[in-house]
């Protein structure tokens, strides 16, 4: 599986300048229960490269608070507290009343009720 993404750089002189990349993943379907760890596995991955590559080219440094963890960065302390709190070395752990979805966040529980769910809930208030 592969991804692909593009980066315009904005320059003090008021220019651009363009990042293309493309970055391979080894994912196999049988090392995760299902598809959204997968997706997220993929995002993850995509992430710490593409961090390393703008830091590496650009001299841009994607965040400035850094999980000991795993190696994330974050722009915002919060985020950082966030992602230790609730996703880092752990499986989702909100489970939607509706369906089988587990997520990481209240939030995603939210919209994800909201979008799939709306004609059997109608306020929903978990974040």
């Amino acid at each position: 599986m592969s991804s692909h993404w593009r980066i315009a750089v904005k320059r003090s002189n008021g220019g651009e300048k363009e990042f293309k990349d493309t970055a391979s993943f080894d994912i196999k379907p049988e090392m995760f229960d299902n598809f959204q760890q997968r997706r997220n596995e993929i995002f993850r991955r995509q992430q710490v490269i593409r961090n390393q590559r703008l830091e590496s080219e650009f001299g841009i440094k994607p965040g400035g608070f850094k999980c000991t963890n795993c190696g994330k960065m974050y722009n915002q302390q919060a985020s950082l507290w966030r992602h230790s709190k609730y996703e880092c070395g752990k499986g989702p752990q909100f489970q939607c009343p509706y369906c089988d979805l587990k997520v990481t966040q209240k939030c995603y529980m939210r919209k994800h009720i909201l979008r799939r769910h709306a004609d059997k809930v109608f306020n929903y208030t978990a974040c």
